[in-house]
């Protein structure tokens, strides 16, 4: 009982953690003279949990605890431990994109202010004032205009009378334009870019 169940179904470094989990239980197995079992033998010997935490935590592993922010050297009694990830999340690498293709990397961010090209397309729209009934100004004193609904009679003439024609010349007012105006909204401030998250405390094991 207590050995890791067959080394050779391990492979590679993994494999070799193994049977050094394994010499180490034998030899305190032989200690104990063949009477170790479940219920006297002693986990806490130095050597032991080295050679299980290897197996298990290997250098680069990574640790996490909800609720203990004690160093994982203490906790577990073995390894190297540093701690990561403080306010950040772990994505997983992946070789086919450049922000994620190396361990490690680091981006991202907690707020962001939209630059105007990061605004979506759109249009504001907008509208004149209204403009009252008024006249466009004449170079005569009396104006009499033909009455065919086309046009809008002067005061000095009664604009029942059928058949006016006008004298006189009217003077334009030009070439001119119309401006509109919209009110500005929002205030520039960041916005919260954070995904939804639970904190815990992470650790890697580096030695």
């Amino acid at each position: 009982m207590g050995r890791v169940d067959k080394a050779k179904t391990f492979v590679g470094d993994t494999a070799a953690k193994a049977s050094e989990v394994n010499t180490v239980f034998d030899d305190i197995y032989n200690e104990f003279n063949g009477s170790v079992d479940e219920y006297n033998i002693n986990f806490d010997r130095p050597e032991l949990k080295a050679a299980l935490g290897d197996l298990f935590y290997p250098v680069g592993s990574k640790y996490t605890n909800f609720s203990d922010g004690t160093n994982p050297a203490t906790l577990l009694g073995f390894g190297t431990w540093e701690r990561i990830a403080k306010g950040k999340v772990v994505v997983g690498v992946d070789s086919t994109d450049t922000d994620f293709d190396t361990a490690e990397e680091i981006g991202g961010e907690k707020e962001h202010t939209l630059t105007d090209a990061e605004m979506p397309s759109h249009n504001h729209g907008g509208s004149t004032s209204t403009i009252g009934d008024h006249n466009h100004g004449d170079g005569a004193n009396n104006i009499l205009l033909k009455n065919d609904g086309n046009y809008t009679v002067s005061a000095t003439a009664d604009k029942n009378a059928p058949n006016l024609m006008y004298y006189g010349t009217i003077q334009p007012n030009g070439a001119h334009s119309h401006t509109i105006s919209t009110s500005t909204a929002g205030s520039d401030s960041a916005h919260n870019n954070l995904q939804p998250y639970i904190t815990a405390y992470i650790w890697k094991r580096t030695a």
